[in-house]
């Protein structure tokens, strides 16, 4: 029960972090978006937020 507990937990807090680090990250992305074309694919995206959710494990 303890292990599912903390499993839990550490999932609830990597979602915040992904999210915190996604709020600080969307307001430049869009300005560059708005000026140009991006640079970054989304696949260097969906990296960093596996890595992010992963990071407890």
């Amino acid at each position: 029960m303890k292990i599912i507990l903390a499993f839990l937990l550490s999932f609830l807090l990597s979602l915040v972090i992904a999210f915190l680090i996604l709020a600080f990250l969307s307001e430049p992305i869009r300005e560059q978006m708005y000026k140009k074309k991006p640079v970054h694919t989304w696949s260097e995206y969906d990296l960093l937020g596996l890595l992010i959710m992963l990071y407890p494990v």
